[in-house]
């Protein structure tokens, strides 16, 4: 995945991004996902399949654990 703003480019695992956004087509990927400079606009999105000679050195993100905010509404009564 490619910003298409600052220009910085990330590798995921396949199965680390069914977890996150459940089973969907790139193209959709790339609406759902956001730079994590804050810079709006869409991502690009490849599939990609190394080979032997790509792999080596190839730097892959992988997810540690999924945060969930709690933010709390309030009625009043």
């Amino acid at each position: 995945m490619t910003c298409r703003y600052c220009k910085r480019s990330h590798n995921y695992r396949p199965d680390d991004l069914i977890q996150i956004f459940g089973d969907m087509d790139t193209d959709d990927l790339a609406r759902r996902m956001k730079c994590e400079q804050g810079h709006t606009g869409l991502m690009s999105v490849e599939s990609f399949s190394p080979t032997g000679k790509e792999a080596v050195g190839l730097r892959i993100r992988r997810l540690v654990a999924i945060k969930i905010q709690r933010i709390p509404i309030w009625r009043e009564d």
